[in-house]
């Protein structure tokens, strides 16, 4: 009898602990939720956890950036999510034993690349040298026709000012400032008066290394956290050092490589600069549209990005330059996406380009 009511004790006593615990746990989640909802329910049908070309025509058509985009037509938008859905970039064995990533040849109306390159628009008939462009697909831009990337702004800045240089967009989605490097030094022995300019920083934060590297755990809780608010809580919790620890390591790599190859340049006299490219990350003010962006891609993202840029933003000597606060006077946004640019954005990081020092007395015979 006594043993009994002891059992019934100890089951009534676990009961009560499991219960207070779930209640608990119930607790938590709405207040979290409250917290959060408010926010979700206003940015729901704004932006996007994606990069921009994803999206359909009339969500971008939409977007405070493309509002007024005369370019901007079905039409365009139709073949560039053909081209992007057959896949944009294919790896390619060189003869010189270099395994690299090219632009995948494609001839369409508004969208073309040849010879593993996106086109430029406006090249000069007889160019005296080169301007190789290299990054990843904020320097292809796939959101605007062939002449409204930064590319081809940058050969009509570069035409109206003397030098009779050809430039070349060697930008590839996704790929890293160290993947660019791979592909100058494939392009075999470069020329007296070719340029070589590399923008980084999006693809170089580290984040495609954190989540493939992701503790099996991890990857278990970040993908429950949708279904509960305490579980994100306990993801951020667990994978904040992490993530930072991701982004300055990537940062501090991609800076490395950088330099090494900013030695060999010096050593045969090519000009250059690294440009440390501008993102919504590090645009102040931010509108409401932008704010809007930030939350929608999460802090997963933000940690990652700030932690990787606040070691990028410590380079400050040549060949660094920061192009980190381009932005910051534009009162209608420009961005599509947590990087991408429309053609205004794109104009704005050429001239940029165009005004560096290394563009000045370049020979032009």
């Amino acid at each position: 009898m006594m043993i009994g009511f002891f059992l019934t004790l100890g089951v009534l006593t676990n009961l009560l602990i499991f219960s207070s615990l779930f209640l608990l746990f119930l607790g938590i989640e709405f207040y979290l939720r409250s917290l959060t909802n408010a926010q979700r329910k206003a940015i729901k049908q704004k932006t996007r956890n994606e990069s921009a070309r994803f999206e359909n025509f009339d969500v971008i058509k939409s977007l405070p950036p493309h509002k007024s985009a005369t370019y901007l037509t079905p039409e365009f938008w139709k073949e560039m999510q053909f081209f992007t859905n057959r896949g944009s970039a294919e790896k390619i064995q060189t003869p010189n034993g270099f395994l690299v990533v090219n632009a995948r040849n494609f001839d369409g109306k508004h969208i073309s690349a040849r010879n593993g390159m996106r086109t430029t628009t406006d090249a000069p008939d007889h160019p005296t040298g080169r301007v190789l462009l290299l990054g990843g697909s904020t320097v292809y831009c796939f959101e605007v026709p062939d002449s409204l990337t930064i590319a081809s702004y940058l050969q009509r800045f570069l035409n109206s000012s003397g030098p009779k240089l050809q430039v070349l967009n060697l930008g590839v989605s996704g790929v890293t400032a160290i993947n660019r490097i791979e592909k100058l030094m494939s392009m075999g022995t470069l020329k007296k008066n070719d340029v070589v300019v590399i923008l980084f920083g999006d693809n170089d934060v580290g984040w495609q290394h954190y989540y493939l590297h992701e503790p099996f755990l991890l990857k278990v809780i970040r993908n429950l956290r949708k279904y509960s608010h305490l579980l994100g809580w306990i993801y951020f919790e667990l994978s904040t050092q992490r993530k930072l620890k991701a982004g300055i390591t990537a940062a501090h790599d991609t800076a490395a490589r950088l330099a090494q190859l900013s030695l060999h340049l010096n050593s045969i006299n090519i000009r250059h600069n690294f440009l440390i490219q501008p993102n919504i990350y590090t645009k102040k003010p931010l509108n409401k549209y932008e704010s809007e962006i930030i939350s929608r891609f999460g802090v997963d993202f933000s940690q990652i990005v700030s932690s990787a840029y606040g070691f990028y933003d410590q380079l400050r000597k040549h060949p660094f330059i920061s192009a980190t606060n381009l932005m910051d006077n534009t009162v209608d946004s420009v961005y599509l996406d947590w990087g991408h640019t429309n053609a205004i954005g794109n104009e704005l990081i050429a001239h940029f380009i165009a005004q560096l020092e290394l563009f000045k007395n370049v020979q032009t015979y």
